[in-house]
């Protein structure tokens, strides 16, 4: 087994917000929601 030492994060969801992207603003609202810790 390989050890790390770093952690990478995905950026992309937070740029697209940012950038108030039509093209992917539903599924990144979706994304915050769900990461946000909602309770259903």
């Amino acid at each position: 087994m390989i050890d790390f030492k770093r952690v990478f994060i995905d950026t992309s969801p937070l740029i697209y917000y940012l950038e108030n992207s039509p093209l992917y603003m539903d599924r990144i609202k979706k994304f915050f929601a769900d990461c946000g810790g909602k309770s259903q």
